[in-house]
C-alpha cells in the first residue's frame, strides 16, 4: 500500500475493482466516499492513509478496498497491513468499515485464514475483465475443518449463437451428473 496515487494500469485495476463493488455490493445505495472513490485519503492519528477504493452506503458504512496487481501470491504481511489500516479507519472515523482485498493472483493460505479472522473478503479478479462478462473468485477458509475453499461468481451479458449442436453437462453438489442436448 503505497502513499501515492495510482497511475496507468494500477489505477485502471482500482477502477475495475471499484466498479465491481458498486455492482456487487450495491444494497444500500453504495457510492464513492469522496471524488470518484479512488485513492481516497483518510487522516488518522495525524497521518494520511490513502486507500485504493473507498465507498460509503446510505447508512454511513464505509467499504474500503485494497487492489494488488502483483505477479506473486499475496503474502500475510499484505493482509495484516490492510487489516491494520481498516481498524485505524474504524477507530478514526467511528464508523462501521468493511474491508475487501483484491488481487489478480492467488493468495497464500495464511492470508485467507487471517482475512477470515479479520472479517475481510479476499477476491481474485483478473485485470482483463469487463463488467459485462465478469468472473471473480472469493477465497474462503473454514476454521473448523481447516480447509481452504473457493467460491466463484460470474456475470455475463450478451447472446450465444450456436452454429452446430450444443450440449450441457450438469454436475450437482452431491456428485450426480446429467447431460442435456
Amino acid at each position: 500500500m503505497s502513499a501515492g496515487k495510482a497511475k496507468g494500469k494500477d489505477r485502471d485495476y482500482q477502477i475495475l475493482c471499484r466498479d465491481f463493488l458498486l455492482e456487487r455490493y450495491n444494497l444500500n445505495d453504495l457510492r464513492p466516499y469522496e471524488g470518484d472513490g479512488i485513492d481516497v485519503s483518510f487522516s488518522v492519528g495525524g497521518t494520511p492513509r490513502i486507500m485504493d477504493v473507498a465507498l460509503v452506503d446510505s447508512e454511513g458504512t464505509l467499504l474500503i478496498a485494497e487492489c494488488k496487481r502483483q505477479k506473486n501470491k499475496t503474502k500475510l504481511i499484505d493482509i495484516d497491513a490492510f487489516a491494520h489500516r481498516v481498524d485505524l479507519i474504524k477507530t478514526g472515523t467511528c464508523r462501521k468499515v468493511v474491508g475487501v482485498f483484491f488481487t489478480k493472483t492467488q493468495f497464500q493460505r495464511g492470508v485467507v485464514k487471517s482475512a477470515v479472522w479479520e472479517d475481510i473478503d479476499v477476491i481474485i479478479c483478473s485485470e482483463e475483465q469487463s463488467l459485462q462478462n465478469f468472473i471473480v473468485s472469493y477465497q474462503l477458509y473454514d476454521l473448523e475443518r481447516g480447509k481452504r475453499f473457493q467460491r466463484a461468481e460470474g456475470y455475463f451479458a450478451g447472446s450465444i449463437q450456436p452454429t452446430g449442436s450444443l450440449s450441457l453437462r450438469i454436475i450437482r453438489a452431491n456428485g450426480t451428473k446429467a447431460s442435456q442436448k
